[in-house]
């Protein structure tokens, strides 16, 4: 999915706010929709909790954003997101 510095991207806030989603909330509805297994890391109650709310759709549009979104090459830097193909990841 992502890491590092991907939950302070301004695009993908700006998007999970319009969802009344946080970024990570958002990531992870984003894998679920590619048909992937999600397996977020978390060992704070409330963030565990909050990684299963994700009872919501992105709309196609969002989608291909989400899709096209610049990948970092250096694997250390905030990396986003692979496609349905994995070919970024």
């Amino acid at each position: 999915m992502g890491h590092g510095g991907i939950i302070d991207n301004p695009v993908l806030a700006e998007m999970a706010k319009s969802y009344n989603k946080s970024v990570a909330q958002l990531c992870i509805r984003y894998i679920v929709q590619l048909g992937l297994i999600v397996l977020p890391k978390s060992s704070n109650p409330d963030h565990i909790k909050s990684n299963g709310e994700v009872d919501f759709v992105i709309s196609d549009k969002d989608m291909e954003t989400l899709k096209k979104i610049e990948l970092a090459k250096d694997k250390n830097k905030n990396k986003l997101f692979f496609d349905e193909n994995m070919d970024n990841f």
